[in-house]
């Protein structure tokens, strides 16, 4: 019985159901009548009732063994399944933190980069209202019209193909740091890492 795992000791509680039905179906008395009325051997006949009777004695205390350590098992098993995913959560755990370390770094060097362009925007967006202002006042003092090139908004085609992408950053940044499993029965949960226990 030592070492079984919880499908060996059910299959072998299967077993012994049949040998303990096979053996509650005999009829001893009948056995030993006949055997007394055909003249047969009675002493042989009931040692081998003997033998079953040990035998099924047997079967029973196998049978109180088995389903006295199937729980145990089966809670051993259970608990070496969890072990193994917690340990693959704590190895994901790791690698997160250090993505997380690595964004880190990047926005470091891309905040800068942001503000710069920002800046840069609004500075030619000054310079525009300061080109049309100029131009109206030209316009007014020499009596003649100032052609000035269409001033567009600063459109970066490769930037704006990144749309999608910036739109959705700040939720996955915030989602993939402080979203948390709140599904299951915490309660159940009883892993403790080895240097802990």
């Amino acid at each position: 019985m030592k070492g079984m795992n919880a499908a060996e000791i059910r299959s072998r509680l299967a077993e012994i159901n049949n040998e303990q039905a096979a053996f509650d179906s005999r009829d001893f008395d009948a056995e030993l009548s006949q055997v007394i009325v055909n003249g047969g051997n009675v002493d042989a006949l009931e040692e081998q009732h003997l033998q079953a009777e040990r035998l099924a004695r047997r079967l029973r205390v196998e049978r109180q063994a088995l389903e006295g350590a199937l729980p145990g098992t089966v809670a051993k098993e259970t608990a070496q399944a969890v072990i193994g995913l917690v340990e693959q959560h704590d190895q994901l755990l790791v690698k997160h933190h250090k993505k997380a370390d690595e964004i880190v770094a990047a926005l470091a060097q891309l905040e800068p980069l942001v503000e710069e362009f920002f800046q840069l925007s609004a500075q030619m967006r000054d310079t525009a209202f300061a080109i049309d202002g100029k131009a109206g006042d030209l316009e007014r003092t020499t009596g003649q019209n100032v052609d000035i090139p269409a001033l567009q908004c600063p459109q970066h085609a490769p930037l704006i193909e990144k749309k999608e992408f910036l739109a959705k950053l700040p939720n996955r940044l915030i989602y993939s740091n402080v979203s948390r499993y709140s599904q299951g029965m915490p309660s159940r949960l009883t892993y403790k890492p080895a240097d802990a226990a």
